[in-house]
């Protein structure tokens, strides 16, 4: 702890940057008057002070309350939970060179600096903004990496972790639940890996605060685990430090509230970690899950079905994606099954609730759509031939298509889950066909090409929204309901043009006041960016579209099966329009800038 007089001195190193300072702070750069600091690290920070100051073990005058909000700041959420990164450096007691502070500044809020080693972009400054639950949480406002010829680049920017999963074996137990839905509890194993340097002994997990831990194994021997109560981080003992040539297997039981009943939907409250995730998220394990569900209960998954059995009224089946994949998921109802096989596109299995809609109709008058499985499975197999045609063909052989009672929808490899509003009503300006053809168009887009780093975000929500607007296009055969979808947007994006950051600021666009940022800035100015692209490339002469097509498919190919970034997609078109396009992604991609025309 610091207390007397000081600076403290803080710029960002580009555009995009500087005006994320603005839009919090009001300022381009910082030169604050400071009077007290909290200083937390792991490096050589303490001998640095010790040689150009007199160092004190007493309470330097009260500054007891900025220890414990700095402490405040490291728990997270609305169950307090400790930052992930400042917690592994303490358990593991490793001098990586983290570092944090927090400064009281003489005038405005408190700030939070810090280095990340772990991460390329390691230096970040945050402000504080009230949490749901009272308390402060940190909101990024800067993060960069650093020109110090320290921090390690061969990270990928924003992508720390200490291990990633190879394969998970799961067997998951859904039986019935007293109220007419079902139960969770699940046991199986995860083999791990260490990327790169060593980690742990301590090793953090994501899972869905609500699920119970049961019991824990290192390579078959039971260990110590952590986790705040309802909180989604689990800590693992492991039994040793972890090398890079280190794949040890973890074990787990746990059972809890994972899935909530609406009718006859059931609703999976977390989708993805409901078994434990890495922490960074992003990297990719083979999956290989047995599910045991009542008779009656279609359920649907990611990966490939190879059995199925019946046991009294219990059915179980296996599902295998031996090609590494990012998330896994399903989904359970009382569903029933429609299958179609259509030319040019993969089969496709349709899981939805006929009963459930008819309840709706009958209890609260809604109306409801006739013939809607035809219309649903023929929407879904359409959009697979069109995106077939004009970008090559999906990675999943197989397409499973399934219900749930939210308003949003999910995509995951060969399956995507659709809002029961899209099967009750569709509407006549050709939304709900946007939102269908966009999580279709996730199996391209974010899926089979995933995104390179939170920058490049927008090439899965912008292309997948892009794409949907595409396909209404071409189904309806005409161009007024894209152009429509396009103002609608249109306006969305200028009315918040002045609190609205780049679009490759990914989920850091949204701030704790405008949320709906991140809707704005990549999926609706990111397929304006698509829109504007498709324009740049179309031969004027006659209208056509070749080269972005080319494009488009060349893209694809390249990167199917691994990450692109905004910076590859700008290579590929820049070669089919044969003129450097660095100044279109400049301004639409990490520009803010939205021109205004005087006629004259």
């Amino acid at each position: 702890v610091y207390v007397g007089t000081g600076r403290f001195q803080f710029s960002a190193p580009d555009a995009r940057e500087r005006q994320q300072l603005r839009q919090y702070l009001s300022t381009d750069q910082i030169d604050s008057p400071i009077k007290r600091v909290v200083f937390l690290f792991a490096d050589g920070t303490l001998d640095s002070l010790r040689r150009g100051a007199t160092m004190s073990q007493q309470d330097p005058g009260g500054a007891g309350d900025l220890v414990t909000r700095t402490l405040d700041y490291l728990q997270l959420g609305e169950h307090k939970v400790w930052d992930p990164t400042f917690l592994g450096t303490v358990l593991n007691g490793r001098d990586d060179g983290y570092f944090t502070t927090l400064i009281d500044r003489e005038a405005g809020e408190d700030l939070l600096f810090g280095l990340d080693p772990n991460d390329r972009e390691s230096e970040w400054l945050a402000v504080h903004t009230r949490a749901v639950n009272g308390g402060f949480d940190p909101e990024l406002v800067a993060h960069f990496a650093r020109n110090d010829g320290v921090t390690p680049h061969t990270i990928a920017p924003s992508e720390s972790r200490a291990v990633e999963a190879d394969r998970y074996v799961l067997d998951v137990q859904l039986p019935s639940s007293l109220d007419g839905g079902v139960s969770f509890s699940a046991s199986g194993s995860v083999t791990l890996r260490a990327p790169e340097g060593r980690s742990g002994p301590w090793v953090p997990f994501g899972l869905y605060g609500e699920l119970d831990v049961d019991s824990v194994k290192w390579n078959g021997a039971p260990v110590p685990f952590y986790r705040n109560h309802l909180g989604y981080v689990l800590w693992v003992r492991g039994t040793a430090e972890l090398g890079a040539a280190d794949h040890p297997t973890l074990t787990l039981g746990y059972h809890g509230s994972l899935i909530d009943r609406y009718g006859d939907w059931f609703y999976l409250k977390e989708s993805i970690a409901w078994y434990p995730v890495p922490m960074d998220g992003r990297a990719k394990a083979a999956f290989d899950i047995t599910y045991h569900t009542p008779v009656g209960y279609p359920i649907a998954s990611t990966g490939q079905r190879t059995d199925s059995s019946l046991a009294g009224r219990m059915v179980t089946t296996r599902w295998v994606h031996e090609t590494p994949m990012r998330n896994a998921s399903f989904n359970i109802g009382r569903f029933q099954s429609y299958d179609i096989s259509a030319p040019g596109s993969p089969p496709i299995s349709l899981l939805w609730s006929e009963a459930g809609h008819r309840a709706l109709t009958r209890d609260a008058g809604f109306p409801i759509q006739g013939h809607v499985k035809e219309l649903i499975t023929d929407e879904m197999a359409n959009a697979m031939r069109f995106y077939t045609h004009v970008y090559g063909p999906p990675e999943e052989g197989r397409f499973y298509v399934t219900e749930s009672p939210g308003s949003e929808g999910l995509a995951f490899p060969g399956m995507v889950d659709l809002s029961w509003i899209t099967f009750q009503q569709t509407d006549h300006q050709g939304l709900d066909q946007v939102f269908r053809a966009h999580e279709v168009a996730h199996q391209w887009w974010g899926i089979s090409v995933d995104f390179a780093t939170y920058h490049d975000q927008w090439l899965s929500e912008g292309l997948a929204s892009f794409s949907g607007m595409w396909y209404l296009q071409t189904r309806r055969g005409n161009q007024d309901d894209y152009l429509n979808v396009l103002r609608n947007y249109r306006s969305d994006i200028l009315l918040y043009r002045n609190e609205m950051g780049a679009t490759s600021l990914g989920g850091r666009v949204s701030t704790s006041k405008l949320p709906q940022l991140y809707q704005y800035a990549v999926y609706e100015k990111g397929a304006w960016t698509m829109h504007m692209l498709r324009t740049l490339l179309l031969q004027l002469s006659n209208m056509n579209e070749d080269r972005f097509t080319r494009a488009m498919q060349e893209f694809y190919t390249t990167y199917r099966g691994g990450r692109a970034s905004t910076l590859d997609l700008r290579h590929v078109m820049e070669k089919h329009a044969g003129a450097d396009l660095g100044w279109f992604f400049d301004e639409w991609i990490d520009g803010t800038g939205i021109p205004t025309y005087t006629w004259a």
